[in-house]
This record gives C-alpha cells, sequence and structure tokens, in this order.
C-alpha cells in the first residue's frame, strides 16, 4: 500500500501575502471556498496575523467575520492559524494577557489548528504558546525556521526539535520562508528530523523565492516528511508556494497516495483565475535561480515592500546596496533569522546604515531590543564593537534590561465597556479610528460567483453571517440577501 501524503493549503493565507499583498478579500475567498471545502485538504490556512492587518487597514473588514463565515463555508478541513508565540499583529512585545485573550477567541470563532513561530526558537516562548493553545484544545504544530549561518546546522535543529517535540507538540513543520533549502540540504536535514519526530507527523513549508521549492519537496516527501504546504495557482509560485496541481501530479507519479480531490482542486484554481483576471491581480510564475538571494534572504513579500517604499520615497536605486548590507548586519548581530518581526528589523537597519553616512548612525529601537534579549535569547554573540554602538545610540529610550509588559486587558476594557471580547482584541492593536471604520464599513464587500451554486452558497453565506445581510454580484447580475 502506497504512504498517503497530506496537503495544507496556503492559498487563503501565504498565497495572497506573497502575490497579492494580503489584499484578497472574504468575498474574494467566499467565491471559491465551496470548491476548496471538496477538496480533501488535511488543514486551510485561513488567516494570520498580517490577514487581521490587512483586513482592518486596507479592506475594512471584519477579520472575526471571515473567520466565522469560513468555519461555516469550510467544514471539512480544519482551519489553521499562524502566529508568533508571545506576540499578534505587532511587532513588539505584547502583554501575555493579550496574546492568551487572542488565542481564546480564535479558538472560540472556529479555529482548530496552530502553527506556533518563534524566529529565535526560544523554548520559554514556545512552551508558553504551547501550553496555553494546547489547553484550549488546539493541534498544535510548532514550526523550525529553515536559516543559513554558522549557527542554523543539522545539529541546531534536531536539538531544537527534540525538545519542541518534549513540550507536547502534535506536529513539526519545517518552515522555510525565504525559499532557501536545497535537495542536499534535504538530504541530510530531514532524515535527522524525521528520526526525532517519531510518530508525530512531520510537514514541510518552502516558499518558491529561488525556483527549487518543487523540487525540495518532492525529495523531502521521498526522505519521510508526511504533509506539503502548497498553493493553488494562480497564487502558487513566484515568492509563494509550490502549485497543488503540479506537486500532486508528481507525487502520483512517484506512486504516493494523493488524498485529494483534483476535480475539485481545478474548479479552485479556474475560479481564482477568473477573480484575477477580473481585479488585474498578479498570477504566480517561475521565479528563476538567484544566487544572490541566498546570501541577503531576505523573504520575497518583503523585498516587494521594501522595494515600493524606497520608490515612493526617491530612494530606489539603493534597493540593492540595503541588500547587500544585511548579510553583514546578520553576522554582527548574532545571525537573526530572515522571519517576520525580524527580517523587518534588519531590513530597515540596513537601510538606515547604506542612506546615512555612518554605520548605526542611528539605531532602530528594535534592533537595541534584540540585542538587549526583549524577544528572547540570542543563538550568538553580538559583534562588541556593534553592541557598544546600541548601547550609546539606545541607552536612553531602551532599557538593557527587559521586563515583561504590564497586563492590558483591565484598562481596555474600562476604556471600551461596550465592546465585546472580539472588538477588544482589534482595539488593543489598532489605535485611532480604525476599528471604527472597519465597523462602519460593513457588511462585507460583494461575493463573487463564478460557476458556484449561487442560491447554495447565499444560504451558507446568510446561516453563518454576523450582519445576516450579504450582497452577491457577478457581471451582469446584483442581488441582495438578508436574514
Amino acid at each position: 500500500m502506497s504512504r498517503r501524503i497530506g496537503f495544507v493549503d496556503t492559498t487563503f493565507r501565504d498565497g495572497q501575502q506573497c502575490l497579492w499583498a494580503t489584499r484578497m478579500t472574504t468575498a474574494m475567498i467566499a467565491a471559491v471556498a465551496p470548491h476548496v471545502d471538496r477538496s480533501g485538504y488535511d488543514a486551510v490556512e485561513i488567516v494570520g496575523a498580517v490577514t487581521f492587518d490587512a483586513c482592518i487597514r486596507y479592506l475594512r473588514e471584519n477579520p472575526w467575520e471571515r473567520v466565522r463565515l469560513m468555519h461555516g463555508l469550510l467544514p471539512r478541513a480544519p482551519l489553521r492559524f499562524v502566529t508568533r508565540c508571545r506576540n499578534f499583529i505587532s511587532f513588539d512585545v505584547v502583554p501575555e494577557d493579550v496574546v492568551e485573550l487572542v488565542y481564546t477567541r480564535l479558538y472560540a470563532n472556529g479555529l482548530r489548528q496552530f502553527m506556533l513561530v518563534d524566529g529565535l526558537h526560544d523554548l520559554d516562548n514556545i512552551r508558553w504558546a504551547l501550553t496555553i493553545t494546547k489547553g484550549l484544545g488546539f493541534y498544535v504544530c510548532p514550526a523550525l525556521i529553515f536559516s543559513i549561518s554558522p549557527v542554523h546546522t543539522d545539529a541546531y535543529y534536531v536539538e531544537k526539535a527534540r525538545a519542541i517535540c518534549a513540550l507536547g507538540a502534535d506536529a513539526l513543520v519545517l518552515k522555510d520562508v525565504g525559499g532557501l533549502l536545497t535537495v542536499d540540504r534535504v538530504r541530510t536535514l530531514v532524515p535527522a528530523l524525521r528520526e526525532v519526530a517519531g510518530a508525530l507527523p512531520l510537514e514541510i513549508h518552502v516558499h518558491c523565492s529561488t525556483g527549487l521549492a518543487p523540487l525540495v519537496v518532492l525529495e523531502a516527501v521521498q526522505l519521510g516528511v508526511d504533509a506539503v504546504y502548497s498553493a493553488i495557482p494562480p497564487l502558487a509560485d513566484g515568492q509563494s508556494h509550490p502549485s497543488v496541481l503540479h506537486v500532486a501530479a508528481n507525487l502520483k507519479l512517484l506512486g504516493y497516495d494523493i488524498a485529494l480531490n483534483l476535480d475539485a482542486v481545478g474548479e479552485s484554481s479556474r475560479v481564482l483565475e477568473a477573480i484575477a483576471r477580473q481585479e488585474r491581480l498578479p498570477m504566480g510564475t517561475i521565479v528563476p535561480y538567484d544566487l544572490f538571494h541566498y546570501q541577503h534572504q531576505v523573504p520575497g513579500g518583503m523585498q516587494a515592500n521594501l522595494r515600493a517604499q524606497l520608490r515612493d520615497a526617491g530612494l530606489g536605486d539603493k534597493f540593492h546596496a540595503a541588500l547587500e548590507e544585511v548579510p553583514r548586519l546578520r553576522e554582527e548581530l548574532g545571525w537573526p533569522v530572515m522571519v517576520s518581526p525580524f527580517s523587518q528589523f534588519v531590513g530597515i537597519q540596513a537601510l538606515i546604515n547604506v542612506v546615512q553616512k555612518e554605520r548605526y548612525a542611528t539605531v532602530l529601537d528594535e534592533i537595541a531590543k534584540w540585542a538587549y534579549g526583549y524577544y528572547g535569547k540570542l543563538e550568538a554573540p553580538i559583534d562588541p564593537n556593534v553592541m557598544d554602538r546600541i548601547v550609546e545610540r539606545s541607552a536612553k529610550r531602551i532599557s538593557p534590561c527587559p521586563r515583561p509588559p504590564e497586563p492590558a486587558l483591565p484598562a481596555l476594557r474600562r476604556a471600551f465597556p461596550e465592546a465585546d471580547d472580539d472588538e477588544l482584541v482589534l482595539r488593543a492593536f489598532f489605535k485611532g479610528t480604525q476599528v471604527d471604520d472597519m465597523l462602519a464599513a460593513q457588511p462585507l464587500n460583494p461575493v463573487y460567483a463564478f460557476n458556484c451554486d449561487v442560491v447554495g452558497l447565499v444560504q451558507r453565506l446568510i446561516a453563518t453571517s454576523e450582519t445576516g445581510h450579504v450582497v452577491l454580484s457577478k457581471p451582469g447580475l446584483e442581488l441582495a440577501w438578508q436574514r
């Protein structure tokens, strides 16, 4: 009997984050959700911290309503959330009572699986988050964030994997946000992790940033990986994940059991392509191999944002120089993994160093907090000369002795006495009128319906909609339905 390989879909979270700048609306997701539900995925990544951020800031949609709607539209596959330990949305350290409330409300709104990410692999951070999420009933998959440095050896990852398994993880994820894995590295790392994981599922999450991900995934499966992260075209490839259609076809040729309804996956792809064409959104294409990427390791989504910000500021010619500065910074700062939020810290500090005449003439507060251990125990020492500059430039603003932030929920409850816990979570992270503007923009945007069972879709939307009001549109058709 051939071995079964599971699939985790990333289209609604990481796929659209990489290719559509997290601007996929709930309406777009609802149009394709019935097909995804029939596809046979082991899990579907539906939201992450950045999804909440984009919903509030740019889409004026209630992210909690999105989660509830998707829970109703995707009853077959467990819905998965991805976030950093001790953190949510903000790149800063967050009060523990707020993060615990986030976890509680995610479970209450229908999410059942949780990928925990900590760029430092700090076991205290992971233990704290895993204890809470497991206590709530989540299936928890801590991630090992792949990086290339003198610190991040196979032995390092084996040690971390063994410790994480001992904490009670339900699965392990080898997470390569930079698309840095090669076939050669997989051949040493995956068997070592497979041995440590034992009976626990071992999953692989690889981006296509260097064009190698489809081959890396096949090699990893042959070496013992149980589940593959993939995306549905046109939200596959590019800086996203390998195409589920291509990976499934290749694994079938190798003799593996692919428990997917590929007809439903194909229909999902056709709906997404129709939306992309109508909205003039980019479609993923194969990325050429780039050796320079292995030096700076800046994730593709961050590269796109950095390039756009520099262009808008009239500094577009500094982009390549900033990338060249990143490897030097990583070595000086103790080899931070280029994953959020550390990739943003390093990237911005690199740009400052390039633009200003003197390196570290200005030191980001976040770089100082990194150096002082606010985010966890560092994995390698900081260059002493650089540490002197950090202390010199930041001592008046940042205490070198980190302390946990004070509980924040009591003050929030006093400030917003009419808000429920879902709204309180949003109020904790979005200041000013951002939450009010989002709430005022309800109901949700129109729903796209391409080759769907329109009546069945609307009935399910109405049944799960918080507002009870749904607007359905496609070319030549606009209907308003109300519960």
